[in-house]
């Protein structure tokens, strides 16, 4: 029996994804609008798959998309997608944004002193 470790949290940046330079701009918007929801990368040994639910952004009520991709454990590169028609669509690209986002400086948030009690 194998075991499938998953994190939400403190991910590792992603270095190859094939999007283009406007669906980027778009997936900015998406996780600045705080759409980006659910995102966890999956590790088993079947791969490393990063999974994630992106509030849909003209029918906010419905919904959200479900987006899967597989990575190359080892160098970090996008393999393939699961998601919209060729897997390259906005919503795609916003968990890869919010992935690369969510460590800056090269911390998680844990690594920082915390701010929300700060002695005044």
């Amino acid at each position: 029996m194998t075991a499938n470790i998953v994190i939400r949290g403190g991910f590792r940046q992603i270095f190859y994804f094939p999007f283009r330079e406007e669906t980027l701009k778009k997936a900015g918007t998406l996780v600045k609008a705080n759409h980006v929801r659910l995102a966890e990368e999956n590790f088993s040994q079947g791969g490393t798959w990063i999974f994630g639910k992106v509030t849909r952004s003209m029918s906010v009520p419905a919904d959200p998309y479900a987006v899967r991709f597989q990575m190359d454990s080892g160098t970090r590169k996008y393999v393939r997608g699961v998601a919209g028609i060729s897997g390259l669509c906005k919503n795609g690209a916003a968990i890869f944004h919010y992935i690369n986002s969510e460590r800056t400086d090269g911390c998680t948030c844990t690594d920082k002193q915390q701010v929300w009690k700060a002695p005044s």
